[in-house]
């Protein structure tokens, strides 16, 4: 699977995830980047 569709599928989880937690978005990205830089 191409790393961008993983992003996309990431990015959906994340905004789903912040409605019930209430999480400020800048957090989310950070944790994705985090995660991206430990795949790499």
């Amino acid at each position: 699977m191409p790393w961008i569709n993983v992003e996309m599928a990431l990015l959906r989880l994340a905004f789903r995830l912040r409605e019930f937690m209430g999480e400020d978005i800048e957090k989310v990205k950070l944790t994705i980047d985090k995660l991206k830089v430990k795949n790499r």
